[in-house]
């Protein structure tokens, strides 16, 4: 060994790296079963309670078919006939402005040794919605609408401590779940008279939704202008998603947040126009 002084130096320097990395290994097993504990009791208690929550809505979805004569060829003869055909279609409105202010109230529940924080929050919004007139798609189409809906939606419905609170235009309407014959792009809806809609006339509404959850909260901005107010008891918030706060005071007592995001500033509108609301795309800001 004397002879290659330098090769005995790298052998022991690999023989203490090794002997170092069995405690090291242990201890990387350690934080993964812990890790893995953790999000199993996460699990558990998002299971009874209600899991992490993401609101989205109101929108204005408004079914309508459209009418048109197109010409067709007949077999291989040259000539031509017309038909009449008929195409469903939905118009998708978003709010020009929406507010909304929230408040959540945090609890943590133990499940073992890992603590699990749940909450319960009240979601007051006021906004407006301005309705334009559908375009043909076709030449010489011909349109009609058909029952316009007020469609908002939560992750997860177990959530809801009440029926959420919908006035359109100053009257309360009923909020129910959509079947799944109506294949609506969000799960909750109310219907709203047709001679509401008037093209340019803005229409005011008012939405309270009661909501439990887990871990996060969510919003996801389809309105042109969103605001959004938050105050908690929480002293340790965690802001994610695609948008931070505007201002932001946290203390040993809680937080208060406040985001404003411009439609201009996402692409929420596209991807849910698009149907991402189904797969979870568009882009949001949660605590």
């Amino acid at each position: 060994m004397n002879k290659y002084p330098l090769l005995s130096k790298v052998l022991v320097i690999g023989l203490l790296m090794l002997l170092l990395s069995i405690p090291l290994l242990m201890v990387r097993g350690v934080i993964q079963e812990r890790s893995q504990n953790r999000a199993a009791a996460t699990e558990d208690v998002a299971r009874a309670h209600a899991g992490a929550q993401t609101l989205t809505g109101p929108v204005l979805y408004v079914p309508y078919t459209e009418t048109f004569t197109r010409t067709v060829a007949v077999g291989d003869t040259g000539q031509t006939r017309e038909e009449r055909v008929t195409q469903s279609h939905a118009a998708i409105r978003f709010p020009t402005v929406m507010e909304t202010r929230s408040r959540l109230n945090t609890e943590t529940r133990w499940r073992g040794v890992f603590p699990v924080t749940v909450y319960t929050s009240v979601h007051q919004s006021s906004g407006r919605f301005v309705w334009t007139e559908v375009e043909p798609k076709e030449k010489n189409g011909q349109i009609s609408l058909g029952q316009p809906r007020v469609l908002l939606g939560v992750s997860d419905l177990r959530g809801l401590l009440n029926v959420p609170q919908l006035s359109v235009n100053g009257q309360a309407l009923p909020v129910a779940p959509a079947t799944a014959a109506q294949r609506l792009p969000l799960p909750l809806g109310a219907t709203i008279d047709l001679a509401q809609l008037r093209a340019g006339v803005a229409v005011p509404f008012t939405l309270q939704i009661d909501l439990a959850g887990t871990g996060r909260i969510g919003w996801v901005p389809l309105a042109d202008d969103n605001r959004v107010q938050l105050q908690s008891d929480w002293p340790h918030p965690g802001f994610g998603g695609d948008f931070l706060p505007r201002t932001r005071t946290v203390s040993a007592t809680g937080f208060d947040a406040a985001w404003s995001v411009p439609s201009l500033s996402t692409r929420a509108q596209q991807q849910f126009a698009q149907g991402g609301e189904q797969r979870g795309m568009p882009e949001s800001f949660s605590v």
